[in-house]
């Protein structure tokens, strides 16, 4: 086999200053069995051979009668003269130090041959492969003969399904004349199909798993419960939640609601305690009128020389505010800032409408026009105070118009206040260029 024959002194030997070398083989190219070494090793001769094995074993015998082995390291291990060792390796290789040209025909020869050799067995891989397919190739011809006799006894019955096909050619030319009433009956069947599909989805829906809530006791569907539980009043649908009395109709109950005397949004009175104030009765109505009371008793006793006094002070002050009938709202209260803020509810796009209709109802700055309440987060259910002086049950649809009406008089407002201070429009771009 070719590889190399090197001879070395480890870095131990080295460091010692020890005359022991090491002799050995490698088929590795380059260095790499060299770099295997401890780092610090030297490298003394590396040397191409053909027969590396043999050429070993014969120098290490040649080593042994000439040198002295140090068996603690090993085998190839030696002890001697560093020159009679090259002269020992250089005397006994087949081959010179340098390169010679038929060590590269050798060399050329093998790997040649190596290709050789792999072809072959690719060769004998693709034929093994071929008789395979082969074989499978004379199994389908077997096959392929049976089904062509098959096939053979099968002729007659083929003539025969030849002429009935003939036959029902010859019929179906005559039933063309009925295909408008195929087409018809085909359309009926769909409607008809249609209907199927309708009776039995609501046959599925009327199946679907009911819930009762134990607090309104109303039966609902098990997919709207817990929205109902948002919702939920804790008391049935024919009771009042504030008073817990109960009703015929729904209509009924809604009037009640809105003259409930435990609904706590049924008080129009706003009460005021100061206790800073000191023997004043102070009482403002509606027109702006103040009463002051002062009540003042006194005893005196002149037979003990003392004087007593009993001074009763009334602390509470009522302001009673009348409230804006619903679509009557009185729009005095908005000052120069309606442009400012006008304008930025029109940056908010359709959700500026709803602050403006919180601007007009909800404005605490201007409770009279505070005349709508709506009890829940759900449902479009609000009151409204109404021309009889009490709140009134209404739904959204009824005070949409009533709604946007409130809606012009703030846009008027607008309006007027923008030609009163002699503000102009913003023009419009295409405007400015022509």
């Amino acid at each position: 086999m070719f590889g190399f024959i090197y001879l070395l002194q480890t870095r131990e030997s080295y460091r010692l200053n020890e005359d022991v070398f090491k002799i050995g083989k490698t088929i590795k190219t380059s260095l790499e069995r060299f770099n295997q070494y401890p780092k610090g090793s030297r490298l003394i001769l590396h040397i191409e051979c053909f027969d590396v094995d043999n050429t070993e074993k014969y120098l290490i015998d040649q080593f042994n009668k000439l040198f002295t082995n140090v068996s603690d390291y090993g085998v190839e291990y030696f002890r001697g003269n560093l020159c009679d060792m090259k002269k020992v390796i250089y005397s006994n290789i087949e081959i010179c130090v340098t390169l010679d040209k038929s060590l590269d025909d050798y060399r050329n020869k093998l790997n040649y041959c190596d290709k050789v050799i792999q072809k072959n067995r690719s060769l004998e891989n693709e034929i093994l492969r071929m008789k395979s397919e082969i074989e499978n190739y004379k199994e389908r011809l077997s096959y392929c003969d049976k089904v062509i006799e098959k096939n053979k006894s099968f002729e007659n019955e083929i003539l025969i399904m030849k002429n009935n096909i003939e036959n029902l050619n010859s019929k179906i030319k005559n039933y063309r004349s009925f295909e408008n009433e195929i087409l018809d009956m085909t359309s009926q069947v769909e409607k008809l199909n249609n209907k199927i599909e309708n009776h039995t989805i609501l046959n599925t829906t009327n199946k679907i798993e009911t819930k009762l809530c134990k607090e309104c006791n109303i039966q609902m569907y098990l997919h709207n419960f817990n929205k109902h539980k948002k919702i939920c009043k804790g008391v049935p649908i024919d009771t009042c939640e504030f008073c817990k009395k109960v009703f015929s109709s729904k209509s009924s109950k809604c009037n009640h609601r809105a003259i409930c005397k435990l609904n706590p949004k049924n008080n129009k009175n706003i009460l005021i305690e100061d206790s800073s104030l000191t023997n004043d009765n102070l009482n403002i109505s509606t027109d702006n009128s103040v009463t002051t009371t002062t009540t003042t008793n006194s005893n005196n006793s002149n037979s003990h020389n003392t004087v007593n006094n009993n001074i009763t002070n009334n602390n509470n002050i009522h302001i009673h505010l009348s409230v804006n009938e619903f679509g009557k709202e009185d729009l005095s209260f908005l000052t120069e800032t309606i442009i400012q803020k006008t304008k930025q509810y029109g940056k908010k796009g359709v959700y500026g409408l709803a602050d403006i209709i919180e601007e007009i109802h909800c404005n605490l700055s201007a409770p009279q026009n505070n005349n709508i309440i709506k009890p829940n987060d759900y449902g479009d259910d609000v009151y409204i105070w109404g021309n009889k002086n009490k709140w009134e049950y209404r739904t959204f649809d009824d005070i949409r118009d009533m709604l946007m009406g409130s809606l012009s008089q703030y846009m008027k407002k607008y309006i007027e206040t923008k030609n009163e201070l002699g503000v102009e429009l913003t023009k419009r771009k295409c405007d400015s260029i022509s």
